[in-house]
């Protein structure tokens, strides 16, 4: 039988995945282009709101 903290301590560490997870299915789901900048702004590939914009343009000119 697993013991209560060691749950509680599982559930701490996946909480993170679950919400980047959750945000890209936003991202995915609503095919808003203001929420993709929004996902690119909040994590580390995008400095600045001209570099998050470039890149949802560049993407949407893939074929």
């Amino acid at each position: 039988m697993a013991r209560p903290g060691r749950c509680a301590t599982a559930v701490k560490q996946c909480r993170p995945c679950i919400a980047k997870a959750e945000k890209e299915l936003l991202v995915f789901r609503s095919g808003d282009r203001d929420v993709l900048v929004s996902y690119l702004l909040d994590g580390q590939r995008t400095c600045s709101l001209e570099q998050a914009e470039g890149v949802v343009g560049a993407l949407l000119e893939l074929p």
